[in-house]
């Protein structure tokens, strides 16, 4: 007996140790992954314009890759869990945790994916930079030709399309404003720059270069001190999830929760305080971000 007792019990330790092992080499290829990418935003954060932007997709939570999208994925892990558990409490709850936690994904995904005009004002900045010869207009003709599809551009076009209609310079530039700040303060500039020299005009549309492509590297240098944080949330809920599923799958730790009330409302308790502590973290690091 001693003998079975002591193979149960290396079996188990053997386990946790693969178990460990396993969550370790995932949070750490997370880790570096998320560094190398925040590396490279900060290296090259000035020149993203000349990278053609991926299509973004619709802001449903689904994968770039076109994988399966994450909210059917947490509908699914919730039906498959509510049939492992088998009980009239537990089931239920699992598909209702599942739910809604693709519900909150979605609005989580939509907020990740929201467009930043930032940089499209960083690429029309430039074109203006390299076109501005004598026409303001002019310039801003060209650039438009050259800018990607977007909300910068067609202000930009509907600012033009207003001049050259007839509509007076500083009231045609005002579809440019509310959009972005670089963008008020560009079309702040530009409604002053008949009155202005040239060259006056170019200094502070290369000053406005500047401030964008600092704050682009500030903000790629604060993100990756995110990225043992991001790494951390999720280790912690890949441990969640390993954990509930062993507990329905280890026929001793199911009939243990589905023996009483009170042990099923501490299953409850223990995978809704896990999820929603997942959640938490999550919008708490989606904040810093968006108050970078």
């Amino acid at each position: 007996m001693s003998g079975n007792v002591v193979a149960a019990v290396g079996w188990i330790f053997a386990g946790m140790v693969a178990l460990g092992s396993g969550l370790l080499t995932w949070a750490t290829l997370g880790l570096v992954g998320d560094a190398v990418a925040a590396l490279v935003r900060w290296r090259w954060g000035a020149l993203r314009w000349l990278r053609k932007p991926a299509t973004m997709p619709a802001a449903t939570g689904e994968r770039p890759s076109g994988g399966i999208p994450i909210p059917a994925a947490l509908t699914a892990a919730g039906l498959l869990l509510a049939a492992l558990a088998r009980d009239v409490v537990l089931s239920p709850w699992l598909l209702l945790l599942g739910g809604g936690l693709a519900r909150w994904w979605k609005g989580y995904a939509r907020r990740r994916r929201r467009d930043t005009p930032t940089a499209h004002v960083l690429r029309l900045l430039q074109l203006l930079n390299n076109y501005l010869r004598g026409s303001v207009v002019g310039a801003l003709s060209r650039a438009v030709d050259r800018m990607e599809e977007g909300k910068v551009r067609d202000a930009v076009e509907a600012a033009v399309r207003a001049h050259v209609t007839g509509t007076p310079w500083s009231r045609a530039l005002q579809p440019m404003t509310g959009l972005d700040p670089f963008l008020d303060r560009l079309a702040l500039l530009l409604t002053a720059a008949p009155q202005m020299e040239e060259e006056s005009v170019r200094e502070g549309i290369e000053g406005l270069i500047r401030e964008i492509t600092a704050r682009e590297r500030l903000e790629a240098e604060v993100g990756a001190e995110l990225v043992l944080l991001k790494a951390t949330v999720r280790f912690l809920a890949v441990a969640d999830i390993v954990a509930v599923v062993a507990s329905l799958l280890i026929p001793a730790w199911r009939d243990f929760f589905t023996s009483t009330m009170a042990r099923r409302g501490t299953f409850v308790v223990a995978s809704l305080t896990s999820a929603a502590a997942f959640v938490y973290f999550s919008e708490e690091i989606e904040a810093l971000r968006e108050e970078l």
